[in-house]
C-alpha cells in the first residue's frame, strides 16, 4: 500500500535528472578547465631550485658576522670600564690637589689670630677673670662688686653684636675690632670684663663662620670621597690656622654626612635644623650622649643653638 501513496515519486525522480542533463558534464569540465594548474605549481618550485640553497649559503657565508657584531657592542662597555679603572688608580688625586690649595685661603685668618692684639687682650682678660665670675640660682652674674642679670647681659651682648655689625668690615680683624670697640664703649670696667667673658665664645663662633665657607667650598664636591682622608686633611689645615688649644678645645666639626639639630636633648624633640659634614660648631654644654652647640647659619647669618648627638662631633685635635 505504501508504494501506492506516491505513484508519481519515480516519475519526479526521473524528471529531476532530466531537468539538468548537463550537470555532470559541467562538473567534469570544471575539473579539467585548468589542466596546467598543478603543472604550474610544480614549475614554480622548479623555476629557482637554488633559492633555498642561496639563502642557506648567505647565512653561512660569514659565520663570524654575528660574533663580530657582539664584539663591537662589547668594545664600548670595556672602554668605559678601562676609563673607570684608570680613574680608580688614584681616586684621591683630585681631592689631594684641591686640599693642597686649602692652606692658602687660611693665610689671612691665621695671621689675624696669631697677630690680633685685640683678640689676645680679650683672651687674657677671659683667662684672668673667668674663675672670679659667679652665677647664682636666680641667674644673676657677678664679678667683684658688679652684679648684672643674665637676661640683661644677653640683651647687652645682642646690642653690641648688632651695633658692631653695622660697622663696615672687610676682614676678620676688623670684625673683632668692631666687637671690642663696642664692648669698650661701656663705661663700667667690670661690665666690660663680664661682657668680654660672655662674648669671647661668640667671637670663636665668628672665627668659625669665617672658616666654614672656605672649608665648605673645597669640601662639598668631595663628600663621597674617603672621609677619613678628608677629615685628616681638614684637621691638619685648621690646626695650622688656629694654634690656640683653648680655642680648638671649644670647636668641633660634624663627622656625619647630615646631622639633625634638635630643640632639646631628646630624639622626640623638634628638629630645628641640619648640619653637614665638616661644619664647624661651638660647644656650649654636654649632657650624657647629647651636646648643646652653637653655630652661625651662613644663609641667614644668624647664630643658632641646638642639641646634637655627641658621637657625631669630632675634635680638631
Amino acid at each position: 500500500m505504501s508504494r501506492f501513496k506516491d505513484p508519481l515519486k519515480d516519475i519526479r525522480a526521473s524528471l529531476a535528472l532530466m531537468s539538468d542533463p548537463l550537470k555532470e558534464h559541467r562538473e567534469m569540465m570544471a575539473s579539467i578547465s585548468d589542466p596546467m594548474k598543478n603543472l604550474r605549481a610544480s614549475m614554480a618550485l622548479m623555476s629557482d631550485p637554488l633559492k633555498e640553497h642561496r639563502e642557506m649559503m648567505a647565512s653561512i657565508s660569514d659565520p663570524m658576522k654575528d660574533f663580530r657584531a657582539s664584539i663591537s657592542l662589547m668594545s664600548y662597555p670595556m672602554k668605559e670600564h678601562r676609563e673607570m679603572m684608570a680613574s680608580f688608580t688614584n681616586p684621591m688625586k683630585d681631592l689631594l690637589a684641591s686640599l693642597a690649595l686649602m692652606p692658602y685661603p687660611f693665610t689671612d685668618i691665621q695671621k689675624t689670630i696669631a697677630n690680633s692684639v685685640s683678640l689676645k687682650s680679650i683672651r687674657d682678660i677671659v683667662f684672668e677673670v673667668q674663675q672670679e665670675i659667679e652665677v647664682d640660682s636666680k641667674g644673676v652674674v657677678s664679678l667683684a662688686t658688679k652684679r648684672i642679670a643674665a637676661a640683661e647681659l644677653q640683651e647687652l651682648s645682642d646690642e653690641i653684636f648688632h651695633n658692631s655689625s653695622l660697622e663696615k668690615s672687610n676682614s676678620l680683624e676688623e670684625s673683632i675690632n668692631n666687637l671690642i670697640n663696642e664692648i669698650r664703649s661701656q663705661k663700667d670696667p667690670l661690665t666690660q670684663r663680664i661682657l668680654i667673658c660672655f662674648v669671647y665664645p661668640l667671637i670663636i663662633i665668628v672665627i668659625a663662620s669665617f672658616i666654614n665657607p672656605i672649608v665648605d667650598h673645597h669640601v662639598k664636591s668631595y663628600l663621597n670621597s674617603d672621609k677619613r682622608m678628608l677629615a685628616k686633611e681638614l684637621k691638619a689645615n685648621v690646626n695650622s690656622v688656629i694654634d690656640n688649644n683653648d680655642v680648638l678645645s671649644s670647636l668641633r666639626y660634624i663627622s656625619a654626612d647630615t646631622l639633625n639639630v634638635r630643640a632639646s636633648g631628646s630624639v622626640k624633640s623638634e628638629t630645628i635644623g641640619y648640619l653637614r659634614f665638616s661644619s664647624t660648631v661651638f660647644v656650649i654644654e654636654k649632657q650624657k650622649s647629647w651636646t648643646l652647640i652653637e653655630w652661625n647659619d651662613p644663609e641667614t647669618d644668624a647664630q643658632i643653638t641646638g642639641w646634637v648627638f655627641s658621637r657625631y662631633l669630632a675634635k680638631f685635635r
